[in-house]
């Protein structure tokens, strides 16, 4: 069941231009390109509607994530919510000390054969996807050409705040040195994808995310000999270093290979844009679950150097 669209759609007041007097004339007129007014964020999202109706991509605005929450029953409750259904958060690797046996994409996230989406956040633009998922664009240092991709709506809402200098809104709090972004709306592309049955992986632990790191600029043929016969269609991370139920520490990285668009039958859905402060606490980056994931991350990736 997809996101039915929002009926409303409430434009920010850009707080710079409704009292100007607590900033200098020559710093405002520095950051005059940044200040948008309910009128132009208005056809800033017709504009982008626009550029993805030639895609044949529906795009949907929402205010706030109450509003999204209340379109659809999903078991997420925040952006770090681990659950793979309502009824399970289960988050073990599918491996042993680097060895790992292939599973369906519906095995790890079992809340996806009814609701077979996947999400990525970022800086969002139409021509960049024209033709389709460029995998050489997304390189990892650790997994090789990947595309990022995850279960939870609200985990990928964290990476879009990439896009915080195309939708950002630069406000004056008085109690605060400096202009802040106070809100801007994130976008996050939805997949769906088409060939559950077909979809099939790896859940690594870190002994195999490690083996990936020591390959060096290889990693991208290593990859594909890591599923038999066949290239694997995605990677599920989720940075749990002890290998035991519960360690996790974030929802699912669903990393997408070279190969998935064909295999997993990935197809471009639709964009949702949501309106949020860059602060918000419900899509914190510097949460200390993120902070860890990148130490293990980095961890990794130095340990290939040595």
């Amino acid at each position: 069941m997809m996101f039915i669209l929002a009926t409303t759609l409430t434009i920010p007041i850009m707080a710079i231009r409704q009292e100007p007097r607590h900033l200098q004339e020559s710093v405002l007129e520095m950051f005059q390109d940044d200040f948008y007014t309910p009128e132009e964020y208005e056809k800033m999202i017709a504009d982008y509607r626009a550029d993805w109706k030639k895609y044949g991509v529906e795009v949907e605005v929402f205010d706030n994530v109450s509003q999204l929450m209340a379109v659809e029953k999903l078991p997420w409750k925040d952006a770090f919510d681990k659950k793979v259904s309502f009824n399970s958060s289960e988050d073990r690797p599918r491996c042993e000390e680097g060895d790992c046996q292939e599973v369906k994409l519906e095995e790890v996230v079992p809340f996806l054969k009814g609701h077979p989406f996947l999400y990525h956040g970022g800086a969002i633009k139409s021509e960049w996807f024209a033709n389709g998922i460029d995998f050489s664009k997304t390189k990892d240092r650790i997994t090789g050409p990947v595309f990022f991709t995850t279960h939870n709506i609200f985990h990928a809402l964290i990476y879009a705040w990439k896009a915080m200098f195309d939708w950002g809104e630069m406000v004056i709090d008085p109690n605060k040195p400096g202009l802040q972004f106070s809100g801007f709306y994130r976008p996050v592309m939805e997949f769906e994808i088409q060939k559950m049955d077909q979809c099939r992986g790896l859940v690594p632990d870190i002994a195999f995310l490690q083996k990936g790191a020591d390959q060096g600029t290889d990693v991208g043929k290593w990859m594909e000999t890591q599923c038999g016969g066949h290239k694997c269609s995605f990677l599920a991370v989720n940075w749990n270093k002890d290998g035991k139920e519960g360690s996790g520490l974030l929802p699912y990285e669903i990393r997408l290979l070279p190969g998935s668009v064909e295999s997993c039958g990935v197809k471009l859905k639709k964009i949702v844009l949501l309106f949020s402060s860059l602060t918000d606490k419900f899509f914190d980056h510097e949460d200390p679950r993120y902070n860890e994931a990148m130490r293990i991350f980095h961890e990794l990736f130095k340990k290939r150097n040595e």
